[in-house]
């Protein structure tokens, strides 16, 4: 198959798609498929011959953006006339347009609600995404709900999703049941011997005191509640390490400065993977405080680097965290329960309770979440999409 794969985040970005995206091309090329990508990217300039064995069109993502839109927009059909396939994964309004000139099959990968997503972040909406699911509202909500979660996916060949909570959401939005199919994530063995005295990059030296260390992951965005745990941990005995970038970066930054907490809490910006499971593995806690998820693969990565997972009880999560058996669930509209959790793992009281979390969830991670099997399930989805149209 000849598949160009399209995607709104890409590395250096981090985040499900930038992390998936490379991981599935490479596979694939493995097997066989010929595989370029199509991406929005703050810089347009990289040597990525260097990086990756498959051809890279980056789209400025700083552009006007009606202009970059077009641009994607004509970018995708262009390039869509000469592949079998286009698997869009984000970018989902351009990749649909664009196909549909070229009368091109296309599948989805839906890792969301996109209108949710919209909707929070501009502020017209403060519910969870599970209230969003049967909240109308008023003509701005009901139009970014047509738009992202209904327009953006009319005419797909199939949909992938990564857990049963985004296959009964997406079904709710009206797209064709028959369509979906579940494939979920995968996690990989970090490849480096866990050794705690190992040199680290500059930017990532191992924390210098006797006391515990939290880590969390992800786009520093409101929805993923850095803030709010900023102001949890804060009368803990704890230090907190924050690994990502985004908008609320200097909200976070300020924040810190304010609660003079620079000796504990430690943006350490963006990270290459394998860096991020070299700190986890430093770290004795990883938190999710997300208002809303999918199926966060960040907590299969602390599960296979054995560190106890707390995460809030929202989207995909219950799907991986079973609460007290392989991790802690949390109230995402109760701060306390996020602190008792934390408290609770940290007392020396529990440690016997907590080892046996940690290796279920590690058993759970290594018996069920197969790279080969996620790759296999993706390509016969590909393959079967190309053959309906």
């Amino acid at each position: 198959m000849k598949i160009l794969i399209t995607s709104g985040i890409f590395p250096p970005d981090i985040g499900g798609p930038a992390t998936y995206v490379p991981k599935i091309a490479n596979a694939l090329i493995n097997k066989g498929h010929y595989i370029e990508v199509i991406c929005l990217s703050d810089q347009k300039h990289f040597d990525d011959t260097i990086n990756y064995n498959f051809i890279i069109h980056r789209i400025n993502r700083r552009l006007f953006k009606p202009w970059r839109i077009l641009k994607t927009i004509w970018i995708i059909y262009s390039h869509s006339k000469k592949f079998d396939l286009v698997f869009s994964n984000t970018l989902s309004i351009e990749s649909t347009i664009g196909t549909s000139l070229a009368k091109k099959p296309l599948t989805h990968k839906i890792v969301g609600d996109y209108a949710w997503e919209k909707a929070s972040i501009r502020g017209i909406y403060k519910g969870t995404i599970e209230e969003f699911q049967h909240f109308h509202g008023d003509y701005k909500i009901k139009l970014l709900k047509y738009i992202l979660n209904k327009l953006a996916f009319i005419n797909s060949s199939s949909i992938i999703v990564p857990s049963v909570y985004t296959e009964n959401m997406v079904i709710g939005w009206g797209l064709d049941k028959e369509k979906v199919k579940v494939i979920y994530n995968s996690i990989d063995k970090p490849s480096y011997k866990k050794n705690r005295s190992d040199n680290r990059e500059k930017k990532i030296q191992p924390i210098k005191n006797s006391i515990k260390t939290i880590i969390t992951v992800g786009r520093l965005i409101q929805l993923k509640g850095i803030i709010p745990l900023i102001h949890i941990i804060e009368p803990l005995d704890v230090n907190l390490l924050i690994i990502g970038e985004g908008p609320e970066f200097q909200n976070i930054l300020t924040l810190v400065e304010e609660k003079k907490l620079e000796k504990r809490v430690f943006l350490l910006g963006q990270l290459p993977q394998n860096s991020i499971h070299k700190f986890m593995e430093q770290c004795d806690i990883f938190v999710l405080n997300s208002l809303g998820e999918n199926f966060p693969n960040v907590i299969l990565e602390a599960m296979i680097n054995k560190i106890p997972v707390i995460c809030n009880d929202v989207g995909g999560c219950r799907e991986i965290v079973k609460n007290f058996e392989t991790g802690i669930l949390t109230d995402p509209k109760d701060p306390e329960s996020m602190k008792k959790a934390i408290d609770y793992v940290l007392n020396e009281d529990n440690k016997a309770k907590i080892q046996s979390i940690v290796d279920r969830s590690f058993n759970l991670v290594t018996d069920n979440f197969s790279f080969n099997k996620m790759v296999s399930e993706t390509e016969y989805i590909l393959n079967k999409s190309i053959l309906s149209k």
